[in-house]
């Protein structure tokens, strides 16, 4: 499999393409991937869609050496018409949507991450089983939407789940669930998981009470009143 390295490469294409043109498009002739990877870097987006039409080995190619296709970069450029249409060719693809790049992430943990909520309901409608896919720190998407506060992205997946299926991907490293990262990064409007206990037995009213700053009044303990605050025992 051949992977191209994303800026030097594209740098170094595009001397080439100043220099020496011809030489350079007969070069994309001869090698359809790397007519891809340049037509991804530049945002031909239209030519990358006929590709990926006409070349079905190209739904699951990674392109760059972080191991991402080209569905990746897509998600990470926002661009969401694009994203709809590459997931409408794939979807049938084996593999397609749940192909990762060198992190674990899926093109889905990508939308996730980055909140956006039409292109997770695009891509986890056309297969929820998505949402259990862990990344290499044994993330799913709905445990990556919360954790960096991505709400209208984890309210989009919880709608496609069916009944209880959800909780079984809301648990994390170490037995965290979304509810314990909500309260990490005080996101406080999560109602569900409120009895879960990580490995190490701490529930959420445990983290909860070592966030002072979600009080009114955290900010304002001093001394002894603090270390009553967190329960601290003496000898």
């Amino acid at each position: 499999m051949r992977f191209f390295k994303d800026a030097s490469d594209l740098f170094i294409r595009q001397d080439l393409l100043s220099v020496r043109p011809s030489v350079i498009e007969m070069e994309e002739e001869r090698d359809p991937l790397q007519s891809l990877f340049q037509n991804v870097m530049k945002s031909k987006w239209d030519e990358v869609i006929q590709s990926y039409r006409g070349n079905k080995e190209f739904h699951t190619e990674k392109i760059t050496s972080s191991c991402d296709t080209a569905l990746h970069i897509a998600i990470s450029n926002g661009e969401e018409p694009v994203v709809e249409q590459l997931v409408a060719i794939v979807c049938k693809t084996e593999g397609a949507l749940s192909s990762k790049n060198e992190l674990g992430n899926t093109p889905l943990h990508l939308a996730a991450y980055l909140g956006d909520a039409k292109m997770c309901l695009c891509i986890a409608s056309h297969d929820p089983s998505l949402m259990g896919i862990r990344n290499r720190d044994k993330e799913t998407t709905f445990f990556l939407a919360v954790r960096h506060g991505r709400k209208g992205a984890f309210y989009a997946l919880h709608s496609i789940c069916r009944g209880e299926e959800g909780y079984k991907y809301c648990r994390g490293i170490d037995g965290e669930t979304i509810l314990h990262s909500a309260i990490h990064g005080e996101y406080f409007d999560y109602d569900k998981l409120v009895e879960a206990v990580t490995e190490n037995g701490a529930s959420p009213l445990h983290i909860l009470a070592n966030k002072p700053s979600a009080f009114r009044s955290g900010s304002h303990i001093r001394g002894i009143d603090k270390l009553i605050y967190h329960c601290e025992s003496f000898p």
